[in-house]
């Protein structure tokens, strides 16, 4: 009986040492396997702190936050060759970045249409050197400052903004300092000049700005700083045709009237008029019965041509920002446009049209 189960340790032995060395085999081909994992794995993850140091060193030597306006400054970017200003995504607005300087100082430069993921939308003034000749702008820019009248600009056509996710967005060109106007790049890749900030004697209709044809010119009006900061509004919050500053200057003298009386037919203008009068129920007020805030103080300067105590249209319209006075457009034009025929023009549309033909 001994010796048996001494035999049988052996053969258990024997056999258990058999099954170790199965078993090691079988590691051993699914540790190569896992080796060649484990690389990919150890070079991706290389690849990634690489990335994070660099981009860390970046950030930290670089550039430098901006807490009033939740933005990163970088000062100056080695990889895109310029300085600018990254604002971080927040509710309701995507990230986008403001180019506020280029380092190159002759020759041609392009655009990127991104940079870290946002989209480049704003070139600053003055941001281009004055040694630079032509500029191709990203597909997802919306507003070029000063100093690019002496300057050939190559712009995406509206077809390949569209493809870029733009729809139908205007790209706005400030020359105050050159020609006096702002102007706005059309669908058909001609500019508007929406707006004139030089004097009566100075005013010359342009026909082209920076390489671009001008199609559409606004004629001269009286100036005011109201006008300025509602250009500058306009270029910079909206992508949609330009309001025409003299149908504004109408709007400021009379309110809403000049618009009324442009329409061709008695039913809706006495429609409109109706509906108009309805509308100051929805508007917000304080327990004195004063406007509550400046948008509904606008609507019903426009309804009432002022404020009943004096001051005109232009007197309530210049004690709040210009974009209340856009907000109350496209309000009023909303609730009115049921009002009129559709071969007559809405309110949008009149402040929007008038602009001379140029060429």
């Amino acid at each position: 009986m001994e010796r048996r189960f001494r035999l049988n340790s052996s053969g258990m032995k024997n056999m258990s040492e058999q099954t170790d060395k199965t078993q090691i085999r079988k590691k051993k081909k699914k540790t190569a396997h896992q080796r060649m994992i484990e690389h990919h794995i150890k070079v991706a993850a290389t690849i990634v702190a690489i990335v994070a140091v660099i981009l860390t060193v970046f950030f930290v030597f670089f550039a430098r936050y901006d807490f009033s306006k939740k933005a990163w400054k970088v000062m100056r970017d080695p990889f895109h060759g310029c300085s600018y200003t990254l604002y971080t995504k927040q509710q309701y607005q995507h990230s986008r970045v403001v180019i506020d300087k280029y380092n190159k100082k002759s020759g041609e430069v392009t655009i990127p249409d991104k940079i870290f993921g946002a989209r480049v939308e704003e070139l600053a003034d003055n941001c281009i050197d004055q040694g630079v000749t032509k500029v191709t702008l990203g597909k997802h820019v919306k507003l070029v400052g000063e100093g690019f009248d002496g300057k050939t600009i190559v712009v995406p056509s509206s077809e390949e903004r569209n493809r870029a996710g733009e729809g139908k967005s205007y790209i706005a060109f400030k020359d105050k300092q050159g020609s006096g106007f702002y102007y706005s790049l059309m669908d058909d890749d001609t500019l508007v000049a929406f707006a004139y900030f030089g004097t009566e004697e100075a005013y010359t209709v342009p026909t082209s700005f920076a390489g671009i044809k001008v199609s559409l010119a606004t004629e001269y009006y009286v100036n005011d700083d109201y006008l300025v900061a509602l250009a500058e509004s306009e270029a910079v919050h909206f992508s949609t045709l330009p309001y025409n500053m003299v149908r504004v200057k109408e709007i400021q003298k009379s309110g809403i009237d000049p618009y009324i009386y442009s329409l061709t037919e008695q039913d809706s203008r006495e429609d409109i008029k109706a509906r108009l009068f309805d509308l100051p129920d929805q508007y917000q007020y304080l327990s004195d019965g004063s406007p509550a805030n400046g948008e509904t103080a606008i609507k019903l300067a426009l309804i009432h041509n002022g404020d009943g105590k004096g001051l005109n249209c232009a007197g309530v319209m210049a004690q709040y920002d210009p974009i209340d006075f856009i907000t109350s457009e496209l309000y009023l034009t909303r609730e009115t446009r049921y009002c009129h025929t559709e071969e007559e023009q809405d309110f949008g549309d009149w402040l929007r049209d008038g602009f001379v033909q140029v060429g």
